[in-house]
């Protein structure tokens, strides 16, 4: 029988740290020991603070970004698509692209992936170095290209014109001077017209109106203009496709690829910043010459290349790998006949968004693989009868409400402190999961919590509370809603509450949520907690303290307030008792900051991080921790910088 999330986290954190002293070196107690130094002692922290400065170069056009510790996109069936996962962290750029943050990763990470559902935002893969994460999308580049430029020639198929220069990365000599400016939100109006809320129904199930039979994908030019056409982006991570064009007479569509005059527009997609524009050129069969005007009558047919380019060169155009937006072109067996292209017509602005799918129709082709903006200098030179036209949403953009960040772990304690643990870890354990919202500057306004109990391995007797600490004093809380499910509690003098729910304030203390006396009584009764936080003002997020915040447990919640256990290094409230402080086993001193350490370099409380279950066995409940995770002693004797993924990685 498959066990639940909370048998397999029962289960897990029963051994998670089972008998931790033996992992580290006995220190002899029989000697005069000098006085403990805070350096001196791991604090077993399994996250880092993270601050986080991304500039993407977009201007006025401010976007959500979203950081992930492992790639978000997946290759199904030949199609990128995105994985159903939650970030590590969310914020909104400002005004000139940029973003500066801060947040709480898993300390084992190394890389970040950065993304953002907005078109025209390029997809970064970069390292966490230093403890931060940084990315400059342009910087980068420019850099890259002053570094590795040679001299042409290139290489390109015979079958296929080209209207300039571009270096090795693909980067075209012939953009022009000025990078295009979007008419006022039309980034975000794109964004929603190509939007898929269901991966796996694809742009078919989203938006069927763009498979209309009698859609024009072509463009049709009903007057003489030039024609422009703009980089947007890419939907995921980048494939050296080359994007190409050719003219016929409308009405007349090519039979077959013989028809065509296939010319490269660009000659790789990837890499091409959002804004980048080529004047496109029409190529007059009759003169044999290339002409800055496309004549009225003509419409332009598009094409992609798939993954044609390499080391500067455009690889053949013959084979399988080329799809048009004239269906009948598009002749590989099982994919005959099929339509690679949308196009939506803005008529204010005489533009047309082209849509591309590079790879074979599936139900979940999404035909955003290469996304371009074509518009005309002269007005009306477009004839979008037959295009579906562009919507218009009110109050488009990056909202409030899509600003959190998601954090959940586990978190452990052990409540014989201060005297020698067992190291079982299991008296109180709770799975939590936090959203941290924010507004439009990346300020946190409100959180939500939810606290389950999973297990209490206390004695039988002992029946401990648990509560958090904030990083902000009472009066910068506006509200505190606690809803609790199977749990009452118990009324005691020990316990006292103001009007928004925190507990009463003492010693100018921070604001403390307690959600429970008796963890016993919540775990046996399958309690949840969920707690809803607002703040009088917008808190700056390089200074808040994220989730967990700072959790405790109280020992013996039923017989008095202060005996508090943190994790290590964290802080007591002002109502902890601190005589208990380096007493018996416990080597804590508050003027280093000093808190909640074993004099064995043990801890007695310790959190897991962005974990929902652990890879756990009924039959091994009891075998040492080091046992079943070989990695977690390398990771103690280094004091966390190696093995700092050692949760993860189960004996076989």
């Amino acid at each position: 029988m498959k066990k639940s999330l909370t048998q397999t986290l029962q289960i897990a954190s029963i051994s998670l740290l089972i008998s931790l002293s033996s992992c580290v070196k006995d220190v002899d107690l029989s000697q005069p020991t000098p006085k403990p130094v805070k350096g001196d002692y791991f604090d077993f922290q399994t996250t880092l603070d993270c601050p986080i400065n991304i500039d993407l170069g977009l201007e006025d056009y401010p976007v959500l970004i979203e950081v992930y510790g492992e790639n978000p996109f997946e290759d199904t069936d030949g199609v990128i698509i995105k994985k159903d996962i939650e970030p590590l962290y969310r914020g909104i750029t400002d005004e000139q692209g940029k973003l500066e943050g801060q947040t709480v990763l898993p300390s084992y990470l190394k890389k970040a992936y950065i993304y953002s559902p907005y078109v025209g935002v390029p997809f970064i893969e970069t390292e966490i170095t230093a403890n931060s994460i940084s990315a400059n999308a342009n910087t980068a580049k420019s850099q890259t290209r002053a570094a590795m430029t040679r001299s042409m020639p290139y290489t390109y198929p015979a079958d296929m014109k080209v209207i300039g220069d571009w270096d090795v990365f693909g980067y075209p000599a012939y953009l022009t001077p000025n990078r295009f400016n979007f008419p006022e939100n039309e980034l975000y109006y794109i964004t929603e017209a190509i939007k898929i809320k269901d991966y796996s129904k694809g742009m078919r199930g989203a938006h069927p109106e763009y498979f209309d039979p009698g859609n024009e994908r072509g463009i049709p030019i009903i007057k003489k203009t030039k024609v422009n056409l703009v980089m947007i982006g890419k939907y995921a991570p980048a494939v050296s496709n080359t994007i190409i064009y050719y003219t016929y007479p409308t009405g007349q569509e090519p039979a077959s690829v013989n028809d065509i005059q296939k010319i490269i527009a660009y000659p790789v997609s990837a890499g091409i910043s959002c804004g980048s524009t080529v004047q496109l050129r029409y190529w007059n069969e009759q003169t044999g010459k290339f002409e800055d005007e496309f004549p009225e009558g003509v419409t332009i047919g598009w094409g992609v290349s798939s993954s044609s380019f390499k080391d500067g060169n455009v690889g053949s155009s013959g084979g399988n790998h080329n799809y048009y937006s004239t269906d009948k072109l598009n002749t590989k067996s099982g994919d005959e006949n099929a339509q690679h292209t949308i196009a939506i017509f803005n008529k204010d602005y005489s533009s047309v968004i082209i849509g591309m799918e590079d790879r074979p129709i599936a139900n979940i082709s999404n035909y955003t693989d290469v996304v371009l903006y074509l518009h005309t200098d002269v007005s009306g030179a477009i004839d979008g009868n037959n295009i579906p036209d562009l919507e218009k949403p009110e109050n488009p953009g990056p909202s409030e409400a899509d600003n959190y960040t998601t954090y959940f772990g586990m978190l452990s304690f052990e409540d014989l402190w201060p005297k020698e643990g067992d190291y079982d870890m299991n008296d109180v354990v709770i799975y939590y999961e936090s959203k941290v919202y924010k507004n439009d500057k990346n300020q946190v306004i409100a959180t939500e919590d939810q606290i389950l109990p999973y297990w209490d391995g206390a004695g039988y007797d002992k029946f401990n509370g648990f509560g958090y600490q904030l990083s902000v004093t009472p009066d910068k809380v506006s509200s505190v809603q606690i809803t609790s499910e199977n749990y009452e509690f118990t009324s005691s003098p020990l316990f006292q509450f103001d009007s928004k729910g925190l507990e009463e304030r003492v010693d100018n203390d921070n604001a403390i949520i307690i959600l429970a006396d008796d963890m016993k009584k919540a775990t046996k009764q399958h309690s949840k907690f969920i707690v809803k936080t607002t703040f009088v003002s917008p808190q700056s997020e390089s200074t808040f303290l994220l989730p967990p915040y700072n959790p405790f447990i109280i020992i013996g919640a039923h017989e008095e307030r202060g005996k508090e256990l943190h994790l290590p290094n964290y802080a007591p409230t002002k109502r902890m008792d601190t005589s208990y402080f380096g007493t018996k086993n416990d080597i804590s001193d508050p003027a280093q900051q000093m808190y909640y350490i074993g004099k064995e370099n043990m801890p007695y409380a310790i959190n897991i991080p962005n974990i929902k279950d652990f890879d756990y066995k009924k039959e091994e409940e009891g075998t040492r921790i080091d046992m079943l995770y070989p990695e977690f002693t390398r990771w103690v004797q280094s004091n966390g910088t190696e093995n700092a993924d050692w949760y993860l990685h189960k004996k076989k």
